[in-house]
């Protein structure tokens, strides 16, 4: 192929933008979704308040790794599933086949997290200067609306 891409190339961009995970490569942070870009442009440049009205007090304060302040919203869950299946075996069972049903559960913690950075007003202002969500899964905030009311 002279001009463009090659094929194969491709395969693994796609993969890496159709948010797989593979639990060695984590995309669920790697690229904002769309609704944290919308979020972020609506919430930064307000009062820390206007959040704290909305989603309730944070979890917990933290200092991002330039030492400003990060008000922080932990909302966990747990994810449950489960799976049957049955098994087939040659034994005494009619036409010879013995069928021996199974079932596996299994569960997985679900973190979902709004982190918001801001500036300390002398007036308790509290200025939002970054909009960031964290995922422990992709897909695992869609439970959630981080927007802005009326935007």
């Amino acid at each position: 192929m002279r001009n463009g891409l090659h094929p194969f190339l491709g395969i693994p961009c796609l993969a890496i933008l159709s948010g797989c995970s593979n639990g060695k490569f984590d995309t669920a942070n790697l690229f904002p979704s769309i609704p944290d870009v919308i979020n972020a442009r609506n919430w930064e440049g307000q009062p820390l308040q206007s959040a704290v009205a909305e989603f309730g007090e944070p979890t917990d304060f933290v200092e991002d790794s330039s030492g400003h302040p990060v008000a922080r919203w932990r909302y966990i869950r747990t994810w449950s599933s489960s799976t049957s299946y049955n098994t087939l075996s040659a034994g005494p069972g009619p036409g010879g086949v013995t069928v021996t049903p199974n079932s596996v559960q299994s569960s997985s913690p679900l973190e979902s997290r709004l982190e918001l950075s801001f500036e300390r007003g002398g007036d308790q202002s509290n200025t939002i200067t970054n909009f960031k969500t964290w995922k422990s899964y992709p897909g695992g905030c869609n439970d959630y609306s981080f927007a802005r009311p009326g935007s």
